[in-house]
């Protein structure tokens, strides 16, 4: 004996599934935007940091040389 259906119809499971998102999402909105800020603050201290090398030690290019061979 199988499992149940509970979906006929793939638009069901598909409205269903979405159902599902958006109260994941309001259960944990503040903890998801917390995390997507820290997301944003971290891009933004690495491209700072990314410029001041830049500017410091200027562009780093590879050897074309060492591309070619392999270890």
């Amino acid at each position: 004996m199988g499992r149940k259906v509970i979906y006929k119809t793939k638009e069901e499971k598909k409205e269903a599934q979405l159902q599902w998102q958006r109260e994941h999402y309001e259960r944990n909105k503040e903890e998801l935007r917390l995390q997507a800020r820290k997301r944003y603050r971290l891009r933004l201290k690495q491209k700072k940091e990314q410029e001041v090398r830049k500017s410091l030690y200027g562009e780093w290019q590879t050897n074309k040389f060492w591309k070619f061979i392999s270890v």
